[in-house]
């Protein structure tokens, strides 16, 4: 994960477990009221724009058995990214691509010379192809891209899809080919937040899902970083979540 800023887990999760957390994250997102879907769709051009959802989960014993099962898995690389046991879970969501929804510009989560360790495990809730809109990586080293820049404050963490950054220059090298994160109900992949990446079109007749835990060493705040749990979610570390039965 250190040389290319993500790693993939195949079979990291129980698909019938995911299908029943995609149902009721669907179900929540479609039973919210249509202005509280367009305040969210005008909140973030990068996390919800048009046809795009995000909702916050509560630990059911489905969203347990998932997230247990895929964070067992992806550990030993979540560790080389710098996290420990005591990481903070600071994020856990599912994002929502309703058919139509258009390709994001591609990003990263937290400023990419950030020196506090976060990372996010994706797990995909249904089997994921091109048309479906997969999220996209740009392969990269992050600690080493992070010791070329000079100062975040020159330096953009949003990027339009043609890699260039408004305003600013783009960072050089934020990666050549994206990759698509194509795969079956269950398969994980763990990133490192300074990661350029980007949701796709989803051009398929259904949407696209996928459980969303991000976990960030020492604070939980700070460097721009804005992720948000449920109110009614106990504290909870990167521990406490392989250890959940």
């Amino acid at each position: 994960m250190r040389r290319r800023g993500y790693e993939v887990f195949r079979g990291a999760a129980c698909a019938k477990a995911c299908a029943r957390v995609r149902t009721a994250a669907l179900a929540e997102a479609t039973a919210r009221p249509w202005t509280e879907r367009l305040r969210e769709a005008l909140s973030s051009e990068i996390r919800a724009p048009w046809r795009r959802a995000h909702v916050a989960l509560d630990l059911t014993d489905d969203v347990k058995t998932v997230l247990a099962a895929a964070t067992v898995r992806a550990a030993p690389s979540l560790l080389t990214a710098g996290l420990d046991d005591d990481s903070h879970l600071v994020e856990l969501s599912c994002m929502i691509a309703f058919p139509g929804a258009t390709e994001q510009a591609a990003h990263a989560d937290v400023p990419r010379d950030t020196e506090t360790p976060t990372a996010t495990l994706w797990v995909l809730l249904q089997d994921v192809g091109l048309e479906s809109g997969p999220t996209h990586v740009f392969p990269d080293d992050c600690d080493a891209r992070a010791r070329t820049l000079v100062t975040q404050a020159a330096r953009p963490t949003h990027y339009a899809p043609d890699g260039e950054a408004d305003d600013v220059p783009a960072v050089d090298g934020a990666g050549d080919d994206a990759v698509p994160l194509l795969g079956a109900s269950g398969d994980a992949a763990a990133m490192d937040c300074r990661l350029v990446h980007y949701g796709g079109a989803n051009a398929s007749a259904a949407p696209r899902v996928q459980l969303s835990a991000t976990f960030r060493r020492g604070e939980r705040t700070g460097d721009s970083f804005t992720y948000q749990l449920r109110d009614s979610l106990p504290p909870l570390t990167l521990g406490d979540v392989v250890k959940i039965q």
